[in-house]
């Protein structure tokens, strides 16, 4: 008897739950798409960034072109 108590109680609140969890997903899906970046933000990843400084004064002089220099002090992981 207590099983069907448990099983009557599941099956009444099953679609109630279901029902809030696709509300959610679509809430979370879209507060995802206002912080995703748009094509136009990302296009600096698209540049062939290079890690050594000599490669990268070969690479400028090869090219005619200025060199941009990105430095960090930290490691950022070791900030969290």
């Amino acid at each position: 008897m207590r099983r069907i108590r448990y099983l009557l109680l599941l099956s009444t609140l099953f679609p109630a739950v279901v029902s809030a969890a696709s509300g959610t997903s679509s809430k979370l899906e879209a507060r995802a798409a206002r912080l995703r970046p748009r094509p136009d933000e990302t296009r600096w990843m698209q540049i062939p960034w290079v890690r050594s400084v000599i490669e990268a004064q070969r690479l400028a002089r090869a090219e005619h072109r200025p060199i941009m220099l990105w430095n960090v002090d930290y490691e950022p992981l070791e900030r969290c």
